[in-house]
């Protein structure tokens, strides 16, 4: 399926989720381009990636809970200096089906966040928590609830 989704501090936009089954797998990208000049093209711009997977440990009829986690790279390019910011995360995520091939997600765990402090802007830390509910944010510091599309009926349970 595809939708939008993020971790919780890390990359955040564009998601692909393969199901199958018991195990699902998420793929996440963004690109912000502040300047217009094109990817670093010499203004503020960052890109980002993940990787997640969750396994099922209770399903019902319209919504599953997965546990699992995953790993996010941004690479904010700021003028002359560069940061890339490494996101690991565990925790639980669930999926709640409003028709059967659309799904609601949401995110509660902890992640543990590296910055190479290139940029002069030390962002190491450790998250403990959950998606906020709002909009979708620069570089994927906070996200609302993600969604997903499905291409086939994927009832839970």
């Amino acid at each position: 399926g595809i939708g939008a989704q993020s971790m919780l501090r890390g990359p955040g936009g564009a998601a692909m989720t393969y199901d199958v089954g018991l195990v699902h797998f998420d793929g996440i990208l963004f690109f912000i381009d502040t300047d217009g000049g094109g990817l670093f093209g010499g203004g503020d711009d960052a890109i980002g990636f993940a990787g997640r997977a969750f396994y099922s440990v209770h399903q019902t009829s319209a919504a599953d809970l997965g546990i699992g986690g995953g790993l996010g790279i941004t690479i904010e390019d700021e003028g002359a200096e560069d940061d890339t910011i490494i996101s690991v995360e565990a925790g639980a995520k669930m999926r709640a089906f409003i028709v059967s091939n659309v799904a609601l997600t949401a995110f509660i765990g902890a992640a543990i966040v590296l910055d190479d402090d290139d940029g002069g802007d030390d962002e190491d830390g450790i998250v403990l928590g959950g998606q906020l509910v709002g909009s979708f944010s620069t570089v994927g510091l906070t996200s609302g609830f993600g969604f997903t599309y499905y291409f086939h009926s994927l009832e839970a349970g």
